[in-house]
């Protein structure tokens, strides 16, 4: 059994009043210098193909980019583990699948990932699935 300590763990969310830059939301997080945290920052913006927006407001960017730059928030602080609720919820197909290889990449370079879906599609990429059904929790069998 795995014990999950406090900073082992990060969620997506959005936060409209910050830009897609992280402005101070991640930059307060870090005990690194602050020429070190804008360093980490400029990178994880590019592996997320989102340089060009790091100074725009959410409002002025699409969807899959606001979920993009939030997912990239989310895992800036290296967790162990990123706990994603409807991350592709609002988006199109194309975002969709976006998001999705952006998350399997994550979970194949040794990020454990729970992700809550009602999307089929997303629920796809999945190594394990667990369905509720009447209020409990059951591992889903692949059905081969």
């Amino acid at each position: 059994m795995y014990e999950i300590k406090k900073n082992d763990y990060n969620t997506v969310r959005f936060l409209p009043e910050y830009n897609s830059g992280f402005g101070n939301d991640f930059q307060h997080r870090q005990n690194r210098k602050k020429k070190q945290r804008r360093a980490q920052a400029q990178k994880v913006l590019e592996e997320f193909q989102l340089a060009e927006l790091a100074k725009k407001r959410p409002s002025q960017v699409s969807g899959g980019e606001q979920q993009r730059a939030a997912i990239a928030r989310a895992i800036v602080n290296h967790p162990k583990l990123l706990i994603a609720d409807e991350p592709t919820g609002n988006l199109d197909e194309e975002n969709t699948k976006n998001v999705m290889e952006l998350l399997t990449g994550l979970n194949e370079n040794g990020m454990g990932i729970i992700l809550v879906t009602h999307d089929p599609y997303a629920a796809s990429f999945a190594k394990r699935k667990y369905v509720m059904e009447h209020g409990v929790l059951k591992e889903e069998r692949n059905r081969n």
